[in-house]
């Protein structure tokens, strides 16, 4: 009876559905990289400085000058701003997005650093472009702590266990910052 129930575990183990995982799918969130504004490059300068001081981006660096700002962004939400996919873990009973998945066993830190540059383009135009760098560190579980790192358009894939995870930007930082500077420089 003994080597009856052995055998019984060792195939039934052998019946362990193992975690599926779903690259993030379908188009991601559309923006211009650039908005054009009009209204001179100092009304739009002010307007993006009052859109930053009161959000939830933090100054990170400025050049008037240069016309160059700098906004840091992240950890208060790294999945409104970063798509990695879902899992389908069985074992655990979990179905959903990977970034929640690990959040219940781990870590999940984002960096985000947006740079805009803000360009007169003559009498009362000026035109500001937006790009962001995303560095997203997971550390999930006993797994060592995996980076990914990938810019507005870009996306970047990690071996993490038996899975390769794709993440990238959800285009949501970006697009928050164009919708705020619109409706303060239109003010």
């Amino acid at each position: 009876m003994g080597i009856i129930v052995i055998i019984l575990v060792v195939l039934l183990s052998g019946c362990v559905v193992q975690p599926t995982y779903l690259a993030p799918s379908g188009a991601v969130v559309p923006i211009s990289s650039e908005i054009k504004i009009d209204k001179s490059f100092d009304e739009v300068w002010q307007s993006l400085i009052e859109y930053s001081a009161k959000s939830f981006f933090s100054i990170k660096n400025f050049e008037k000058d240069s016309g160059l700002l700098t906004l840091a962004f992240g950890n208060s939400q790294p999945e409104r701003y970063v798509d990695c996919g879902d899992l389908n873990a069985p074992h655990m009973n979990y179905d959903g997005a990977y970034l929640s998945a690990v959040q219940t066993t781990g870590r999940v830190a984002l960096d985000g650093a947006m740079n805009l540059f803000v360009k007169s383009i003559g009498g009362n135009k000026t035109v500001i472009s937006v790009n962001a760098k995303y560095v997203l560190s997971v550390k999930d579980g006993n797994l060592p702590m995996q980076t990914w790192s990938f810019d507005t358009a870009g996306s970047d894939t990690r071996r993490t266990g038996s899975l390769d995870v794709m993440c990238r930007s959800t285009r949501r930082a970006e697009g928050d910052v164009v919708s705020g500077v619109n409706v303060i420089a239109n003010m």
